[in-house]
């Protein structure tokens, strides 16, 4: 039961893990997307500054959700608030390393259930007749003795 509580917590960490990752990923696609608008609008307009202050507000929350961005963070001279390319690599990285970890422990947790089971089936007395036992070895086992 404590082993299969333990896989159950592992697979819920590894499923955690995977879901942090693809919102990560979302996020990136969300700030690119952010970035990309303002690059496209011509500097100084309504639309540009209502674009820079989304971008901004963006990578405040972005900072705020994942702090290891803070040292990639650029502010140019018209306020535009950038995140380096090297830091959303950094931390991609490191999210999908935690995903890949958490993933296999899962596995490996999953591998002892089956191997615990394996092994507890292999200890179960075979009946012979309804004096004799064979144990997981094949060896005979006599009746009084399957049941000490």
């Amino acid at each position: 039961k404590a082993l299969e509580a333990a896989a159950t917590r592992s697979k819920e960490i590894a499923e955690e893990a995977k879901q942090a990752y693809d919102d990560l990923l979302t996020a990136k696609d969300e700030y690119d997307g952010l970035e990309n608008s303002v690059e496209d609008l011509a500097e100084g307009t309504t639309a540009w500054k209502e674009a820079v202050a989304e971008l901004n507000e963006k990578v405040l929350e972005l900072i705020s959700l994942y702090p290891e961005l803070v040292q990639f963070l650029s502010i140019a001279e018209n306020g535009v608030m950038t995140i380096e390319q090297a830091g959303w690599d950094t931390v991609i990285n490191e999210q999908q390393r935690k995903a890949a970890v958490a993933s296999s422990e899962a596995m490996q947790d999953q591998i002892a259930i089956r191997d615990k089971k394996k092994e507890i089936n292999g200890f179960k007395k075979t009946w012979v007749d309804a004096d004799i036992f064979l144990d997981s070895a094949g060896r005979v086992v006599e009746a009084n003795e399957a049941y000490d």
